[in-house]
């Protein structure tokens, strides 16, 4: 069920709290995108009032169409357990117009994390590496990282 004109306030106050960038009409009227931004940055209560204008079926449409850039590793497991999608897919990457794909952004920005002393643990379970291969990845991209950043500068 997607919601028609006129909007409810309550939903056009959740609408603006998650996609603050955009006019809050428009960000409804893309219900994919709403709820992929609902699912990253809404809070339980936030979810609780969507769930009753829009169907967990359309939840499950958005996740399975997801734009690449707007779920991080941990809503994006959630999500797929909440809704009972298994097997959890790969989060979805860029695109560019030569056939390349973008890089994995946790894995850019666990090796920022890395870069400024926070921890270089191991990588997740769900990429089946062992944790010295986890860290050791993370070393890798740390190191090619600060390479790209010191070339900037």
């Amino acid at each position: 069920m997607i919601v028609a004109r006129p909007y409810p306030t309550e939903l056009l106050r959740v609408a603006r709290k998650v996609v603050w960038y955009d006019a809050v009409e428009r960000t409804l009227e893309d219900t994919p995108t709403f709820l992929a931004h609902l699912m990253v940055y809404g809070s339980v209560a936030d979810v609780k009032l969507v769930e009753k204008y829009i169907s967990l079926e359309e939840f499950r449409n958005s996740l399975g169409n997801a734009p690449a850039g707007i779920f991080m590793q941990d809503a994006w497991i959630r999500w797929h357990k909440k809704l009972g999608i298994r097997p959890i897919p790969p989060l979805p990457r860029r695109r560019f117009p030569d056939g390349s794909q973008g890089t994995r952004s946790w894995t850019v920005l666990r090796a920022i994390a890395c870069l400024f002393g926070r921890s270089c643990a191991s990588q997740r379970e769900d990429q089946g590496s062992s944790s010295n291969d986890g860290a050791q990845n993370l070393r890798q991209t740390s190191v090619k990282l600060l390479t790209v950043l010191q070339r900037c500068w």
